[in-house]
């Protein structure tokens, strides 16, 4: 049976859609600020590319993730390409491309770099260990002119390995020469803390020592330069706005929100939103409770987390002791007020909302 898009039933809200086939195989994924509309353009007006004009042709039901901003949204369509890799989708595939994050690695020389974490697992992480600061999510072109930036702007090296000898960059005036004894370890190292507290600061600093390069630039007439630092500070702005969907911890969470009709299940895997599931009463053994939660893990076979954060439980130890059962390793359950999980929990609470309301209009199936 042909898809047909009905407009009412997706939201003009900000989020991700995950278009999928027949077989329910991912064809391809993409994300708006108004969802609605960006899918109306799809099945309501004529396709100029091909691969566009099949995609609409095998769509057969279309997934949407909700979020509470443009940026959330940028951060969850890329982590998604990259994960289930659609046929239909060209950019955002590559591991070092996309959103990551800008790392000032340890050690006597520090340096900047651009880090993308792998979606797939395909592949090791970076080692934690490994950085002084992390600063991010932000965007690929935003992460590697920031570091160029600001390793010009502090004289930092960005030979890796460091040469025995001074190299272009020297002769710029762009880097101190520590590699030739040209600037004292004690004179790098203090460069290196103040980039550091530049990135793990609120980022008020970083953004006025940005404004005031640019403004410099303004005053030598170099229009070009200032307009690049315009639209670095611009990106900054955009791109590292509050957003969930990434975070710092490395450890697989799950997030719970029950309802009184059913329950939302967000996956979190090393600190990535990478999977949402609503699941209607019956399907969890009836009123949504602790219970639920353990025939959830028990009977469907999911992989257990390291960590559970629910809006509710009765029972914590109980329930912990039941998942540890599962899981063969000790669980931690949370129940947040504040910050980034209840953020969390908030966000799953949107997600719940709608896919009720689309089981309950179609069937329980995606719309």
């Amino acid at each position: 049976m042909p898809f047909e898009f009905q407009p009412h039933k997706y939201p003009e809200r900000p989020g991700c859609y995950i278009m999928r086939g027949e077989d329910g195989r991912v064809l391809y994924i993409g994300k708006s600020v108004n969802l609605r509309s960006r899918l109306r353009s799809y099945f309501h007006q004529p396709q100029k590319s091909p691969r566009f004009r099949e995609l609409v042709r095998n769509v057969a039901a279309i997934e949407i993730i909700l979020a509470t901003n443009e940026t959330e949204s940028l951060t969850l369509e890329n982590h998604l390409i990259k994960m289930h890799q659609p046929p239909v989708n060209r950019a955002l595939k590559r591991e070092d491309s996309g959103f990551g994050e800008l790392v000032l690695t340890s050690g006597p020389h520090p340096m900047l770099r651009a880090c993308f974490r792998s979606r797939r697992g395909d592949r090791p992480e970076p080692d934690d260990d490994g950085a002084v600061v992390r600063f991010g999510p932000a965007g690929e072109w935003c992460l590697k002119t920031l570091a160029e930036f600001l390793s010009d702007r502090f004289r930092l090296r960005t030979c890796d390995p460091m040469p025995d000898e001074v190299c272009f960059r020297w002769h710029l005036g762009r880097c101190g020469g520590v590699c030739a004894g040209l600037q004292t370890e004690e004179e790098y190292a203090g460069q290196a803390r103040y980039v550091a507290e530049l990135l793990a600061g609120d980022g008020s600093g970083l953004a006025g020592l940005l404004r005031a390069e640019m403004e410099r630039s303004a005053d030598r007439l170099d229009f070009e330069r200032a307009g690049e630092l315009l639209r670095l500070i611009r990106a900054l702005e955009r791109e590292t706005d509050a957003q969930v969907v990434d975070l710092k911890t490395r450890h697989d969470q799950d997030v719970l929100y029950l309802g009184e009709d059913g329950m939302l299940i967000a996956r979190i895997k090393r600190g990535m939103l990478s999977a949402m599931e609503y699941r209607e009463a019956e399907r969890i053994g009836g009123v949504p409770d602790d219970r639920a939660i353990i025939e959830y893990y028990g009977s469907s076979g999911a992989h257990v987390p390291d960590e559970l954060i629910v809006n509710r439980i009765g029972d914590v130890r109980g329930t912990a002791e039941q998942l540890r059962r599962l899981k063969g390793a000790s669980v931690r359950i949370t129940v947040p007020k504040r910050g980034t999980k209840r953020a969390l929990l908030e966000l799953c609470e949107l997600n719940y909302a709608y896919r009720r309301e689309a089981a309950a209009s179609c069937g329980g199936i995606w719309v």
